[in-house]
């Protein structure tokens, strides 16, 4: 067989090289792919986006919405045109240890797979919570920054958790 093999490829060696190249490229190719596979995912937390793969992005418009069964349950809105159609857009507020008086909310689109370029429209949600300051939201994009007032829950009385593990009474 050896002799067989030397004879044909003796005569051909371009040819030789050719299926040698493709054996590899076909091996490499199908050892990525299992190890992609098996690779731990990375050690963030969930929602968080990788920096890595993110980038900020501009946005056209941007609001505060409440539900109508709770009126102090609040979304941010943010719409737009994002430059790849398999773009995700995130909305990734930003880590502050004590309230501001605006809390910066960053834009950014995260491109996990390969796309061709192509203008698409987005919106985007992120449910507030906790996430606002004292006067109220600060949305970043690439290029633009738009401050929204978000006014402060009414008291209602209610006993609250403070941190030295008590409660305490807000009127």
């Amino acid at each position: 067989m050896a002799t067989h093999a030397r004879l044909v490829f003796g005569r051909r060696p371009f040819l030789a090289r050719t299926l040698l190249a493709s054996a590899l490229t076909a091996a490499a190719v199908a050892f990525s792919a299992l190890g992609a596979n098996a690779a731990p995912e990375p050690a963030q937390g969930a929602g968080v986006p990788d920096p890595s793969l993110c980038k900020p992005i501009d946005f056209t418009k941007a609001f505060v919405r409440g539900l109508d069964t709770s009126p102090w349950e609040r979304f941010l809105v943010v719409s737009g045109f994002k430059p790849f159609s398999s773009m995700e857009v995130v909305l990734s507020p930003v880590t502050y240890f004590r309230q501001p008086e605006y809390w910066e909310i960053d834009v950014l689109g995260c491109v996990r797979t390969v796309g061709m370029p192509a203008l698409t429209p987005y919106t985007a949600s992120l449910r507030l919570g906790s996430t606002v300051g004292t006067k109220g939201i600060e949305v970043v994009g690439a290029n633009r920054r738009l401050r929204i007032d978000v006014p402060v829950q009414a008291t209602t009385g209610v006993a609250t958790s403070t941190f030295g593990g008590g409660l305490s009474r807000e009127n």
